[in-house]
């Protein structure tokens, strides 16, 4: 048998191509959109950040993190995923890309418990399982998890259709000027 010595330059190459390889993979599963993934995007939006996939594993993200009482917005109501994907926008490529692995991880991560249905392809209670072993799972898979969950539930609770259901009756200054971020619903 013949070896093949790897020295450190070598391994470092190897390492560049391996991630290369993986990075233009996930790049392409996550850019093709399929009949499924449309049916998760309300109809006439279109991403301005995201491509379609990952706009569709936000959005059933989304639907399963904020699930209201009787009578509370849902993330539909809310244009939550709109709203984050807008934000997107403003922030510098670092966090798009990392915001866009999440998802990527969200969406296929379920091969890390031998598990490869995809999120976006199970129903209500087989994501909700999925998210609690996201949750409680590895350290990326907790961090991607309490990322995205906390961007959820930032723009969840700055639309105004919460605030009478937790209390808030608005803002003391009613006619502030408009930051050059506006995480509102698109009229």
């Amino acid at each position: 048998m013949r070896e093949f010595p790897l020295d450190r330059r070598g391994f470092l190459k190897a390492s560049a191509a391996t991630a290369g390889v993986l990075s233009a993979a996930s790049a392409m599963v996550m850019s093709g959109c399929d009949s499924h993934d449309e049916s998760l995007i309300p109809k006439g939006v279109r991403p301005t950040t995201l491509t379609l996939r990952e706009f569709a594993v936000l959005s059933a993200f989304v639907d399963r993190i904020v699930s209201p009482e009787p009578g509370w917005p849902t993330a539909e109501d809310t244009h939550l995923a709109q709203r984050i994907d807008r934000e997107l926008q403003f922030h510098q490529a670092k966090m798009i890309e990392d915001t866009r692995q999440a998802l990527l991880l969200i969406e296929f991560g379920g091969v890390l418990h031998l598990e490869f249905s995809r999120f976006t392809r199970r129903d209500a209670a087989g994501r909700d399982a999925r998210l609690v072993d996201m949750s409680t799972g590895h350290d990326l898979e907790k961090q991607a998890f309490i990322s995205l969950r906390l961007i959820a539930v930032f723009f969840h609770y700055t639309d105004e259709k919460t605030w009478p259901h937790i209390g808030y009756t608005g803002p003391l200054i009613l006619t502030a000027s408009p930051p050059p971020a506006d995480n509102r619903r698109a009229s």
